[in-house]
């Protein structure tokens, strides 16, 4: 009987400190956005760290470890990161969207531009690969052609938050605010955590801008 208590004593014990795992990663995350918000890239860059040798296989955490490189301007430890980031899961968004960025800053246009158009062969009912062209296209200034991709986009996705926002800022750019206005308030229903999105809705909404009028 004795045994069999100790042995049941034992599991409990095992089982409380698995049970602690999700929360440090939790609070080591946590911690860690904090800091990267307050600006404190490497005390982030240690908490995301910290927390992924607890879960070596969660794609966000290698994610956000690239940002904290990034900030830093160790760019190629944050394309090495984001790389990692897709080997894990290849249709995360923000890494995807990171990695195209540095490309560009480092005169890798071509190499950029080639990787989101393979992306979107391969991913060809995401919605992900065709916001990710819409905004090459945008920086290019080809509105037109960026709106399209964007619009793609929403048929593939009709609450794509991202593809909302996009579209909604080269309408901005077109002369149509009152456009953009109903295309933001969409996104925040999809996503309602942006601030930067419920800023732009209130400016907009201060200069008097409305939804449009039906034709």
């Amino acid at each position: 009987m004795k045994r069999l208590t100790f042995l049941a004593g034992c599991l409990l014990a095992v089982a409380a400190c698995a049970s602690t795992v999700p929360e440090r990663v939790h609070r080591h995350t946590e911690d860690g956005v904090h800091l990267f918000a307050q600006g404190s890239y490497a005390g982030a860059r240690d908490c995301f760290q910290a927390a992924l040798k607890l879960r070596p296989d969660d794609p966000d955490l290698v994610y956000n470890l690239g940002r904290c490189h990034d900030r830093m301007n160790q760019l190629e430890t944050a394309e090495r990161f984001y790389r990692q980031c897709l080997q894990q899961d290849p249709d995360h968004l923000a890494a995807r969207h990171a990695w195209v960025v540095l490309m560009r800053q480092t005169g890798r246009k071509d190499e950029a531009a080639n990787m989101v158009r393979d992306w979107r062969t391969k991913r060809p009912k995401m919605a992900g690969p065709y916001v990710e062209s819409g905004w090459l296209l945008a920086q290019e200034g080809d509105l037109d052609g960026a709106r399209e991709r964007y619009q793609q986009a929403l048929d593939r996705e009709t609450r794509h938050a991202r593809a909302l926002v996009e579209l909604a800022g080269i309408y901005q750019k077109l002369g149509r605010p009152d456009r953009a206005l109903v295309l933001y308030e969409r996104a925040l229903e999809a996503e309602p955590d942006q601030p930067a999105v419920n800023r732009l809705v209130s400016e907009l909404r201060g200069r008097g801008v409305q939804r449009p009028h039906p034709d």
